[in-house]
C-alpha cells in the first residue's frame, strides 16, 4: 500500500481560449483507456488518452520508452480566465512528469507558467515552485 502524495498544479495561460481547450481536452483525457482499479480521473487514463504515454509490460511509459508514474488521479480543482488548478493524489511522490509531457505536446506557446505543490508526509516529500508557498512548509516530527 504506498503512501499518497497530494498535489496540485497551477497551469496559466496565455488566453481563456486555451483554458477552454485544456478543460475540455481534460474531460476527453480522463475518461477509461482501459480497465484499472482507479476510475475516470486516472493519471493513466490522462497518460494513454493524450498520446503522451503506452502501455508497455505491464506499466506506462513515455515515447522514449522511460517509465511514467500513472498511479493516481487527478480531477479539476478550479479554473478561471486564466488557469486551471488540477488536483492530484498519486503514490509516493507527484506526476509533474506527466503534466510536463502533456503541455509540451498539446500546449506547446499556449501556458505563460506552472506552479505546484506537494505533500507526502510518510516520506517527508514536500516540494513547491510556488514563490507564495517557498518556505512556509513547518515539518513536524
Amino acid at each position: 500500500m504506498p503512501n499518497w502524495c497530494s498535489s496540485n498544479v497551477r497551469i496559466e495561460f496565455n488566453s481563456r481560449g486555451d483554458v477552454q481547450r485544456f478543460l475540455d481536452l481534460f474531460g476527453q483525457w480522463k475518461r477509461d483507456a482501459m480497465e484499472n482499479g482507479f476510475g475516470e480521473g486516472w493519471l493513466g487514463n490522462v497518460a494513454l488518452n493524450s498520446g503522451v504515454g503506452f502501455w508497455k509490460d505491464e506499466g506506462c511509459v513515455d515515447a522514449e520508452g522511460r517509465s511514467l508514474s500513472v498511479r493516481g488521479s487527478a480531477w479539476i480543482n478550479g479554473s478561471d480566465s486564466e488557469s486551471v488548478d488540477i488536483g492530484e493524489d498519486s503514490a509516493w511522490s507527484p506526476a509533474f512528469r506527466l503534466w510536463t509531457l502533456v503541455l509540451e505536446k498539446h500546449f506547446k506557446g499556449a501556458v505563460k507558467d506552472v506552479t505546484y505543490w506537494a505533500e507526502e508526509p510518510g516520506c517527508g516529500l514536500y516540494a513547491t515552485n510556488d514563490p507564495d508557498l517557498v518556505g512556509r512548509y513547518e515539518i513536524d516530527v
